[in-house]
């Protein structure tokens, strides 16, 4: 496959590869380099469109809309007022308190999100490197996990955490440690159609394991698990 019709693949479909870019990728080193150049300035470009909205934007944009219905119908006026204080205070609750996060379901979003792009890279990553990102939560693997395809960190709805593909008895999967914050919800058992994921609660962090194969994803998560240790 030569240059051009490689860039235009990647242009037209860069999160869907089909076997003659993954072998081309595979092969050919300048293309994997390209390859990886394009996922980075996608990532740039997602992460630049990604802005949050403002603290107390929901709450505002709720009484607005509570005071447009009071100016409609003045005989419900006060049916209104209460009712928007009540659904103010709810999703000021539920929604702008920092920290209340399902560790399942963002796992299952982080995997959808970056598709196949992890999975398709052997950074050959050694125990150091891991260690060397783990130590700005406080904590080490003391023991070896297997075979680390990949490893860097991530966000986890505004959660730094680690995000690794390291080898399954029945290939990949994605393993995360999230550092513990308030209001943090960590199911020990979650799936949908496609994954099933399992985490254990280590105390500082969690550690989320998601693949496509429950006996992968069991084992994963009990080596990981018993090598991770953090400091006090």
């Amino acid at each position: 496959m030569d240059d051009l019709t490689f860039r235009r693949a990647l242009m037209s479909s860069p999160d869907e590869l089909d076997e003659a870019l993954r072998k081309a990728i595979a092969e050919q080193p300048d293309k994997k380099q390209l390859w990886l150049e394009h996922q980075r300035l996608n990532e740039k470009l997602r992460n630049a469109v990604c802005v949050p909205a403002p603290d107390g934007m929901r709450a505002r944009l709720m009484l607005r809309q509570t005071m447009q219905q009071r100016h409609r119908s003045r005989r419900r006026q006060y049916w209104a007022v209460a009712a928007s204080v009540a659904l103010v205070s709810l999703f000021s609750l539920t929604y702008l308190l920092p920290g209340n996060v399902n560790l399942g379901d963002h796992a299952l979003a982080h995997v959808y999100h970056e598709g196949t792009a992890p999975f398709l890279i052997d950074e050959q990553v050694g125990l150091s490197q891991v260690n060397a990102k783990l130590a700005q939560f406080s904590g080490q693997f003391t023991g070896d996990i297997g075979k680390v395809y990949y490893a860097n960190l991530c966000d986890f709805d505004r959660i730094k955490s680690l995000h690794m593909i390291i080898d399954g008895p029945d290939g990949k999967v994605s393993v995360f440690v999230v550092p513990h914050q308030a209001q943090q919800q960590v199911p020990a058992y979650f799936h949908d159609a496609l994954y099933t994921g399992e985490s254990k609660n280590l105390g500082h962090a969690s550690v989320v394991v998601v693949g496509k194969s429950a006996a992968a994803v069991e084992q994963a998560l009990q080596r990981v698990s018993n090598q991770l240790q953090f400091s006090a």
